[in-house]
């Protein structure tokens, strides 16, 4: 019973769906109500049903101690709400038809997939339960249930899937049942580790209860359309560079003459005396191959999208035509940047597009006023040596790693209880899960990092992280955090790891920048005001492991760099609580780009510490409140918490 239903009843003088059908008195449109709804239970009824629920659940996991129990009505009459089929899928399930009827009977891994990975997942939950449900575990051997497990995995790890192999999951090690893996349990315990991936760093920092409800106590869900269109530019990003090389030397083999271009800056037109070097030619040349390189994606595209057909949904078919739209657009963007960074040399290449975003001229670079002030805009990005796409991240550092990062750019010996409290003043106070002994460990893919070599054959790092989305506030794209983990997963890259082995030469190359790239509004990395990179992150290190004291190189139309470093009001005569005289004086005395460093990483620990806390005293982001997902159950977001008891608002102080 909700306030919509209330209202029909004073319009309407009746419920939606207690209109007898057999009545000859009976109205079409009632017919047509009782057709389209005979459950009687109107949408918004549900929603509100089901966002109560959602608060309800939120109390009743931060309550209990042990056992969580969740009952529902089994009738034909009390239809089960959805937040059973959102947080239960495994024993609640739709039928085919969109109905929510409750079904009778009830599947033990309805919710997996028929394939490999499914049958995986499923012998291990078998012996799972029949370990937890044994009171003996020296009568398992015989149990048949665990038989028929063990032999399915041994016959999908016999025939090539590695997910079936013990070894390889997660959380598992060789000496099963000995005390030395008791010990190192018991140990990784108490060492406080915890693991993120760079997405998550993200949604923590901008609302740690939204996170977790999204995240962690949320049951498997199907990825929307925009996810899905996200994945798709990724992925055909991925192909183009990794299998057909379309970014390095395809375009060097079928298009020598792109290698000219460097010749013009370095003074070497003479090795190229058949070229024609103006404008026309170059413009002409260019634009032939940003349509080769995007006609080639864009067939790739479509080759592996799924038809709209599949789509049951209107509001998502709606979503995937309106995504079709930018297809072209985000694809000839990114060939654009392909052909423009592929020596450095020529970039940005500045182009007119129609309205679908395909390059219909080059247009000739702006011309700079000889007084004009040299931006970032103006540094050479180097030739591209190589491109490594959907890099494995696999980094774990704690305080004591960032105090040496801290003494060696201070040249200082702060202690780590002072750098304890300044990076916590640096994130607006530590949630009550932190901890001086708490360790991060980062878990990500970069989606595109690029190894370039400048004229003195330097070489140096260049991170691009694709995004299909909206672009984001100027601050928000220059502090991501996400770059900044991904900045981190070099840094302090895991040695022991198979998968990050590719990282490691790379360990103490320098990382020149970082930038997000939307690939449907802008046509480059970074891009604000009109001018490519202008926004892109600095890297947060130095050369010598120290965080970098350098300073910021000038953007335009930024002359404070305070508009993009986002610090908090620092007093010097005042030490932050905690943090003894000479260590604030030490800290208040580093560069900008010192603290900024250091600031970036503070929120790092502070999503780690996040995960571990019991309680949030953390006012979520002004940016994310204004799209939160779950404005009726999250406190913070709705600055009220509704109860069984009562309506607790929050206070604006």
């Amino acid at each position: 019973f909700g306030s919509e239903t209330l209202v029909n009843m004073v319009l309407n003088n009746r419920i939606f769906g207690s209109v007898n059908l057999k009545s000859n008195n009976s109205k079409k449109s009632s017919l047509l109500d009782e057709y389209a709804n005979p459950t009687g239970t109107c949408v918004n009824d549900r929603q509100a049903i089901f966002t109560g629920e959602q608060r309800s659940f939120l109390m009743a996991i931060t309550r209990a101690n042990r056992h969580l129990f969740i009952s529902a009505v089994n009738s034909d009459d009390c239809v089960p709400s959805d937040f059973l089929y959102y947080y239960l899928p495994e024993i609640y399930w739709r039928n085919a038809d969109g109905s929510s009827e409750y079904t009778d009977f009830c599947e033990d891994f309805a919710v997996m997939d028929a394939d490999p990975r499914g049958l995986v997942a499923s012998a291990r939950t078998q012996i799972a339960r029949a370990i937890y449900e044994s009171e003996n575990s020296h009568n398992l051997d015989e149990n048949p249930t665990v038989k028929d497990a063990l032999t399915a995995l041994n016959l999908l790890k016999n025939n090539g899937v590695d997910s079936a192999n013990p070894e390889n999951w997660d959380f598992i090690r060789k000496n099963y049942g000995s005390k030395t893996e008791e010990k190192s349990i018991e140990n990784e315990s108490k060492s406080n580790l915890v693991t993120l991936s760079p997405s998550m760093v993200d949604s923590l920092w901008s609302c740690p209860v939204c996170c977790l409800l999204e995240r962690k106590f949320a049951g498997p869900t199907r990825g929307g359309t925009a996810a899905q269109f996200g994945t798709l530019i990724h992925e055909t990003a991925r192909w183009a560079s990794q299998d057909e090389h379309l970014d390095n030397e395809y375009l060097r083999e079928k298009y020598p003459q792109l290698q000219a271009f460097a010749a013009i800056k370095n003074n070497k037109v003479s090795e190229f005396p058949d070229f024609d070097f103006s404008f026309e030619s170059i413009s002409a040349l260019q634009k032939k191959a940003i349509d080769d390189v995007a006609n080639t994606m864009i067939e790739h595209y479509y080759s592996i999208c799924p038809s709209d057909s599949n789509i049951s949904d209107v509001k998502d078919r709606y979503r995937f035509i309106k995504n079709d739209l930018n297809v072209r657009r985000a694809l000839y963007t990114i060939a654009q940047y392909f052909v423009g960074s592929l020596t450095g040399s020529n970039y940005p290449i500045m182009a007119k597009k129609d309205e679908d975003g395909v390059v219909t001229d080059i247009l000739p670079a702006l011309e700079k006023s000889k007084s004009a002030k040299p931006t970032i805009a103006d540094v050479d990005l180097g030739n591209l040596e190589h491109a490594y796409c959907e890099c494995n991240i696999n980094a774990t550092f704690g305080f004591d790693d960032i105090l040496n990062a801290y003494n060696r750019a201070s040249k200082t010996q702060t202690s780590l209880e002072d750098l304890y409290s300044i990076m916590g003043f640096l994130v607006g106070g530590w949630q009550n899960g932190a901890s001086s002994d708490l360790r991060v460990r980062i878990q990500g893919r970069i989606d595109r990092m690029e190894i370039r070599k400048l004229n003195d054959n330097t070489e140096q790092i260049r991170l691009i992280d694709y995004k299909t989305g909206k672009v984001p506030k100027t601050q928000q794209v220059f502090n991501d955090l996400q770059l900044i983990c991904y900045q981190l997963g070099i840094v302090f890259c895991n040695e022991n790891v198979e998968d990050v082995k590719q990282l490691l030469k790379f360990k103490h190359t320098k990382i020149a920048r970082s930038a997000l790239f939307h690939v449907v509004y802008k046509d480059s990395p970074a891009q604000d005001n009109g001018v490519a990179e202008n926004i892109c992150q600095p890297s947060l290190f130095g050369a010598d492991g120290a965080l970098s004291t350098k300073g910021l190189i000038s953007r335009y139309r930024y002359a404070d760099d305070n508009r993009l470093y986002e610090l908090p009001d620092i007093d010097a005569q005042n030490p932050a609580d905690g943090v003894s005289q000479n260590a604030w004086s030490d800290f208040v005395n580093l560069p900008m780009r010192t603290k900024w460093s250091l600031m970036m990483i503070s929120r790092v620990f502070f999503a780690a510490s996040a995960v571990k806390s019991t309680s949030f005293v953390v006012e979520p982001k002004a940016d994310h409140k204004n799209h939160c997902r779950c404005l009726d159950v999250c406190p913070g977001c709705a600055g009220k918490v509704d109860t069984v008891y009562e309506m607790i608002e929050g206070k604006n102080e």
